[in-house]
């Protein structure tokens, strides 16, 4: 025991001065890392911004930013009209498609089509340009845009950038780089100036790329596409369509960085994944140094440190130690699983500490985490970078160390390694439990065929290893028949107690059946039903199926008491005020102003009483489906706007603050007017009635598909909604289970009807106290 705990103490000792000589000799090697780096991939400024990928960039930004300031102007552009010509050109002779020899493909009808196909490519890219590109533009660099026909200017900036469009303009310039450049009236460059750190080069990038079709606002494609209107009829070419691509017009672009914009460009982040600053290049530290070889000196160092443990416990421990110490140490595909994920990982760990350690990458860490400390560059964070660099190398080297030492019995002999190491080795007995659980589910295969399911894989089992007894059998010659003998009998064994056995199962399946049939609806089948076992799934299918439909008649009859019970209530409350009161007015002690009171509160219980009568009809002629509709084109934004205008002084009243989220152009539905208005007053009346006072109100509507439309309506509740959504919309349910309210409960039952007669949904939603009604067409 002493023996072990002293080779235990001196393997740790001497893996730690090991780890050690490694760690400061590896973080001796970073000079000269940083000098690779320096020297093979040095940082050029001048290519991130004066590359074709970044002048392709403000090039494709000119299209946005021309739409951007032409809206400016006050005048109203379609998207053709900037960016699109579409030139026709009649054939006098008319040849057939087939004779036709012009240039450009084949149309077939009219060339609306692809002019439509054109403009949807059109704004789709000028969108796509202007998430990607302009957005971050904006926020990286200073740009201005003149519109020369109009005097225009669109800028991001406080700074005077516009007179980079006068060389003569005398003026304390801020900008390092800048690209200026100038549309005529064509469309062509009338004049292109540009700075950087590599003018001239950077001016000739400009100008190439300028005539690249891939600066054209659709990418790659042909200024002018040419297409022959065929006529489908006749088949006779009647003309030749021009679409041309048009650049902006009269107007100026000047883009313009400042030395520290140029310093901060590629560390602002616009988005998760900020598509400018993947298109322009970014400047990855940890590939540098890998390439710099960092990882191929931890690989050495790494197969270093394995000679030496090795050659050392070669010479120094006894291959008897190793059998008896062997089960105590982890196994072989443990290891080999750490190793696998151990090397790669610190070949990682060491290239970003290298990485790191150029960047300065602690004082960031430390100030984001310790703000008050102020971590600056000098003396001290050397020291504490040093510090911290050893630590997690040590880390690194150690682990790796470990993962050795462990292995390090191997050079006493692979074999034996392996019998002492290996779990599927030491798992011999669990593979033969496999095999021998393998034999016994064959046999069950066998003997419980299951009805549900093909069972050719089973037959052919069974007909297979018949055929192979058979054959045995055939080999005894003389014998065969005497041994058929005693095999038939078996056979005849084996069937009989499996027929019966059948029977048996038959009879459980005849059981559950009959507890169903008698009312037994939580029944759980615990008995094996063999060959019927598939059919238990459907007894619990048949079982939920009765359940379900036994909870639905429930529920049903429970809402049809219920229905009464409020139909009585809320008929028979204004019918007594209106006895009561006409009892009032057969006194004769009765004043004229109590008789005025009396005859006010009549009225108003007796329309009350109307309007409740009229939308128990209403609800209930809608859901017999006797309601008939007069569906006619209806602008369903308009129409939710103008019925909120018609009780827009309740809601005031109430103190509700409504937000509506519509869209300004008409969306038109073939929808009943009486009846979508009936909707929208229901919900309005509802917000009235149960919104809690003094808070927000939100309508919102959006199209959806070609000519749909989705619907919200949201408000928070006066009273704790307990019910559940769904039956907010049944008939004479409402929300404040008090019914302190003057509410019929018919509301939503109604609009509900009244959409879903429309082909359209109406849905609920609670969310705590948060009400949310969603109607679509």
């Amino acid at each position: 025991m002493d023996t072990k705990l002293k080779n235990s103490k001196k393997g740790i000792l001497t893996g730690s001065l090991l780890v050690v000589i490694v760690t400061i000799l590896f973080m001796a090697l970073f000079p000269w890392f940083e000098r690779e780096v320096e020297q093979n991939y040095a940082l050029n400024e001048a290519d991130l911004f004066e590359n074709e990928g970044f002048i392709n960039i403000l090039l494709k930004s000119n299209y946005v930013l021309y739409q951007d300031v032409k809206d400016k102007s006050g005048v109203d552009y379609a998207t053709e009209d900037l960016y699109l010509e579409v030139e026709e050109q009649e054939l006098e002779d008319h040849p057939y498609a087939y004779d036709y020899e012009g240039v450009g493909a084949m149309l077939l009808g009219a060339e609306e089509d692809v002019k439509g196909i054109y403009i949807d490519q059109i704004e789709s890219e000028l969108e796509t340009i202007r998430k990607h590109y302009v957005e971050g533009i904006a926020l990286r660099m200073d740009y201005c845009v003149i519109d020369n026909k109009t005097g225009t200017v669109l800028k991001n900036t406080s700074q005077s950038i516009e007179k980079l469009f006068d060389k003569g303009a005398e003026w304390e310039n801020p900008y390092a780089y800048y690209v200026v450049l100038q549309y005529d009236g064509n469309g062509t460059w009338a004049e292109i100036s540009a700075k950087g750190k590599n003018t001239e080069n950077f001016l000739k990038h400009v100008q190439l790329e300028t005539n690249d079709e891939n600066c054209l606002l659709l990418e790659g494609r042909k200024e002018v596409e040419q297409y022959a209107v065929v006529d489908e009829e006749t088949e006779l070419v009647e003309k030749r369509v021009m679409f041309r691509q048009k650049k902006p017009e009269n107007v100026s672009f000047a883009y313009a960085m400042t030395k520290e914009q140029m310093d901060t460009f590629l560390d602002c982040n616009v988005y998760d994944w900020d598509y400018l600053t993947d298109r322009v290049g970014y400047w990855d530290y940890e590939y540098a140094f890998q390439e710099a070889g960092v990882g191929n000196v931890f690989l050495l160092l790494l197969a270093g440190m394995a000679v030496i443990v090795f050659i050392g416990t070669k010479l120094g421990t006894k291959k008897e130690t190793v059998i008896a110490e062997g089960k105590r140490s982890p196994s072989l595909e443990v290891m080999l699983a750490v190793v696998i994920v151990s090397v790669p990982m610190g070949y990682g760990i060491t290239i970003a500490v290298a990485a790191g350690s150029y960047q300065d990458y602690y004082i960031d860490m430390i100030n984001n985490l310790i703000p008050a400390v102020h971590m600056q560059a000098g003396r001290g964070y050397d020291i504490l970078e040093c510090v911290m660099n050893f630590c997690i190398l040590a880390v690194v080297f150690g682990s790796c160390y470990w993962c050795l030492w462990q292995m390090k019995d191997i050079v006493h002999g692979i074999g034996t390694y392996v019998r002492q190491h290996s779990i599927l080795v030491r798992s011999w007995n669990k593979i033969s439990t496999f095999v021998k659980r393998e034999c016994r589910k064959f046999k069950e295969e066998v003997l419980d065929v299951d009805l549900a399911k093909d069972n050719k894989k089973v037959l052919i089992k069974l007909i297979s290893l018949n055929f192979v007894i058979l054959a045995i059998i055939c080999c005894f010659w003389g014998m065969g028949i005497p041994v058929l003998v005693i095999y038939s009998f078996v056979v005849y064994g084996i069937v009989k107690k499996y027929i019966y056995n059948v029977q048996w199962q038959y009879k459980k399946l005849l059981e559950a059946t009959n507890s169903i049939a008698e009312g037994n609806l939580n029944n759980t089948f615990e008995e094996d039903f063999g060959v019927f076992e598939s059919y238990k799934e459907e007894l619990y299918k048949i079982q939920g199926g009765f359940r379900k439909a036994v909870d639905e008649e429930v529920k049903s009859q429970r809402m049809k008491t219920e229905l009464i019970t409020n139909v009585s209530h809320d008929l028979k409350t204004p019918l007594t005020a209106i006895i009561t009161y006409i009892d009032l007015l057969k006194e004769e002690n009765v004043t004229k102003e109590q008789r005025k009171e009396y005859l006010d509160t009549l009225d108003r219980k007796a329309m009350r009483l109307k309007i409740l009568i009229e939308d128990l009809f209403e609800v209930s002629k809608a859901n017999s489906g006797n309601v008939k509709m007069e569906p006619v084109p209806v602008d369903i934004c308009n129409l939710l706007r103008q019925v909120y205008l018609e009780h827009e002084e309740k809601m005031k009243q109430s103190g509700f603050d409504v937000r509506f989220t519509v869209p300004e152009e008409k969306v038109i539905l073939q929808l009943d007017s009486q009846k979508t208005y009936r909707i929208f007053e229901n919900l309005y009346v509802n917000v009235i009635k149960y919104a809690m006072p003094n808070t927000r109100v939100y309508v919102s509507a959006e199209t959806s598909g070609e000519s749909g439309i989705h619907i919200e309506m949201k408000n928070m509740s006066a009273q704790e909604i307990t019910i559940n959504p769904q039956d907010l919309t049944e008939r004479f349910v409402r929300g404040d289970a008090s019914r302190n309210t003057e509410g019929s409960g018919l509301g939503l039952a109604i609009a509900k009807s009244f959409t879903e007669l429309q082909g359209g949904k109406f849905l609920v939603e609670t969310d705590g106290d948060l009400f949310k009604v969603i109607i679509e067409w």
